[in-house]
């Protein structure tokens, strides 16, 4: 069997390449791993992102966040998080997360999945 040599220039690139594609690798796996153990961690909503921050926008102004959290109590779990800003009455807020709940369910079936994180204002 003959032995190929590899100049150390394309060596080193091989090396690098293959470093790459392992950092993808892992990445895609913790995410797909993720997906797996917590389905509703994702919930379809794909085209409906800015649906989602208008509805939220309209109902409590300022900066709309959407992001995968963990529970603190039970890390195993993984939800998709709105979060949003809230001020005023606390009962205006809270007629007004209902509403948002009634809106977003509306979007899609997926849309009952989201949950809705207010950081309250004074």
């Amino acid at each position: 069997m003959a032995t190929v040599q590899i100049p150390e220039a394309d060596y080193q690139h091989l090396r690098e390449t293959v470093a790459v594609l392992e950092q993808r690798v892992k990445f895609l796996e913790n995410h797909v791993d993720t997906a797996v153990r917590h389905p509703t961690a994702f919930p379809d909503v794909n085209g409906l992102q800015d649906d989602i921050v208008r509805i939220t926008q309209q109902l409590f102004p300022g900066e709309v966040a959407i992001d995968v959290t963990d529970d603190p109590e039970f890390p195993q779990d993984a939800y998709t998080v709105v979060r949003a800003q809230a001020s005023g009455e606390i009962k205006e807020i809270e007629d007004r997360r209902i509403e948002w709940h009634e809106r977003i369910s509306k979007l899609s079936e997926n849309g009952r999945l989201l949950r809705l994180s207010l950081d309250y204002q004074s």
